[in-house]
């Protein structure tokens, strides 16, 4: 970060992704990828994946996302020059990989034509889609990709990159891609495990740190297919699940405080721990048991005749 400006607590746009990635404030800052990391794995593994913190630090520049970083840029801002198509099936030639460096060197998303017409289908389909929310007057009424800094108690800074924030401040979007589904029910399974839900309640609560007058915005993910049909889905999170994701971010300011100032980042305890058996683990032994109709491994004959009525073949005892 040497020679940059840094940036002060308060709402900025027109950051550029690398920028707010590389942690642009006057001292290392929080970020909810970095609070998930404190809370899933360990201190120490959040101090290795912080840019600021960890001087061998590198940016991963995984390809398999950069359908999903085409159609997040097309979809929230449509600048062209922000994507240059590499006219090559594969990355293998030299003049593909000279090609693909020259665009990252230049601050552009490279990708190849197949991946570039399959973005484009994408967006496409995916703004039709979007036109028949409710939502979509203030999707499309409002800006993209904005920068929230804020400092906490203890002299915390904290940071937050909103996809799309409507021009009124009353709705904030989080757009979401992968090859997965985008069906509510199945989405909302993914807010939970992939911690979609701690970073909502890390963005809202930086929303009410830099606009401390207004109402608390409504939050929503908008879910876009990456494979045919390319299906739509815009998704909230009830009142319980916010109070539990705010629980959990407080949490996780406190230990980042608590290592901010100490300088340790401690890791996985050392001390052996028992795991506890769930109760869906002895469930489904217990069914297990039911479905075999024996109650020990010693009953070798229940076991023999429960095999031959599984899958027996069909012309079992007969002659060929």
């Amino acid at each position: 970060m040497t020679g940059q400006t840094m940036l002060r607590p308060g709402v900025h746009c027109d950051i550029p992704e690398d920028i707010y990635h590389a942690d642009p404030c006057e001292r290392p800052s929080l970020s909810s990828s970095i609070g998930k990391v404190i809370l899933a794995q360990s201190p120490l593994h959040a101090w290795t994946a912080h840019p600021r913190l960890n001087p061998e630090f590198e940016t991963g520049n995984e390809r398999k996302f950069d359908i999903g970083k085409a159609v997040h840029a097309m979809l929230l801002d449509d600048r062209a020059e922000r994507i240059c198509v590499i006219d090559f099936a594969d990355y293998k030639t030299n003049a593909a990989k000279a090609a693909r460096a020259n665009a990252l060197a230049a601050g552009q998303l490279p990708l190849k034509t197949a991946d570039y017409e399959q973005a484009v289908a994408i967006v496409q389909s995916a703004r039709r889609e979007i036109a028949l929310f409710k939502e979509y007057p203030e999707f499309i009424d409002g800006v993209s990709e904005v920068t929230l800094i804020w400092e906490e108690p203890g002299g915390v800074l904290c940071r937050a990159r909103i996809d799309r924030m409507s021009n009124d401040r009353r709705h904030l979007f989080d757009v979401k891609t992968d090859g997965q589904s985008a069906h509510p029910e199945s989405f909302g399974r993914k807010i939970i495990n992939m911690g979609y839900d701690f970073s909502a309640a890390f963005y809202l609560r930086g929303f009410r740190k830099c606009f401390p007058d207004l109402p608390a915005p409504e939050w929503s993910w908008l879910a876009v297919e990456t494979d045919p049909p390319y299906g739509v889905s815009i998704t909230g999170l009830d009142e319980a699940g916010y109070a539990i994701a705010e629980h959990q971010v407080e949490i996780a300011i406190a230990i980042w405080r608590e290592c901010m100032a100490s300088g340790k980042w401690p890791g996985y305890p050392h001390k052996k721990r028992i795991i506890e058996t769930k109760p869906w683990a002895l469930t489904g032994h217990e069914q297990l048991k039911a479905s075999i109709g024996f109650s020990t491994p010693s009953d070798s004959q229940a076991i023999r005749d429960r095999m031959l009525a599984w899958q027996a073949p069909i012309n079992q005892g007969e002659e060929q």
